[in-house]
């Protein structure tokens, strides 16, 4: 493939196209490991064939829930001396949606599942892709999962109420779990992305230049000023 023959050149030896290229593959993974990071989308949307993939993330959750709490209490029973057996349709629904998941957890980028020892390093969060798979171990899912499940469901199903529903039970978990610094530090950034600071600083300098160019050529006292305090501002605005 032309992506494989130009990564083992150097960048100096590499034609534009090249470069565009291969920063074009690597931006197609990056939207890729975006687009699997809650749920398999892509192996979902390969199963569909191209057609809608009416995957209910909350529903399918319910079942393997219900179904992992069978097997952890057959697993039990059969450490305590017990002879029954998980049947074979409960113990193939658990390993299809886990391997759905393994997906996620290999290719996702976002560590959405808070850690459960909340007195624990607050940076160990998890993948919701390998969450569900070490769960299926026999452990249940903790409460986030179910959350983003019934935000992803409602987001399919056209569903605006109950998204922002989920979103603020979330929110108030999270809050009530010691991880209100995190909800926090999730607004600023929000905040900070929406407002743009390098885009506003950006322009502002532009202006400013003219106006430097502006009282060189023209020796005003006036304008001066004006343009050093919008260096000011601009500096301000982005640091």
């Amino acid at each position: 493939m032309q992506v494989q023959r130009i990564g083992k050149l150097k960048t100096a030896d590499r034609a534009q196209w090249e470069n565009a290229l291969v920063t074009l593959q690597s931006r197609l993974v990056l939207y890729e490991r975006l687009k699997n990071s809650v749920q398999p989308n892509s192996l979902l949307q390969l199963q569909a064939r191209n057609n809608p993939a009416g995957f209910d993330f909350a529903g399918e959750l319910a079942t393997f829930r219900v179904d992992l709490t069978r097997a952890i209490r057959i697993s039990e029973e059969r450490r305590q001396g017990g002879a029954q057996l998980l049947d074979a349709e409960t113990g193939m629904r658990l390993r299809t949606f886990a391997r759905l998941f393994q997906a996620v957890s290999q290719s996702g980028m976002v560590a959405a599942i808070p850690p459960g020892d909340h007195t624990g390093l607050r940076s160990h969060w998890r993948n919701l892709g390998t969450v569900i798979v070490d769960s299926a171990r026999g452990q249940l899912p903790p409460l986030p999962v179910a959350f983003y499940a019934a935000m992803s469901s409602a987001f399919a199903q056209d569903k605006p109420a109950v998204f922002n529903s989920q979103v603020s039970r979330y929110r108030q978990w999270l809050a009530s779990n010691g991880f209100a610094s995190e909800i926090d530090q999730a607004g600023y950034e929000v905040y900070y992305n929406r407002f743009q600071p390098f885009v506003r600083a950006i322009a502002v300098y532009a202006v400013a230049a003219i106006l430097l160019g502006v009282a060189w050529r023209t020796r005003s006292a006036t304008v001066y000023p004006s343009a050093v305090m919008l260096v000011l501002l601009a500096f301000a605005v982005h640091t």
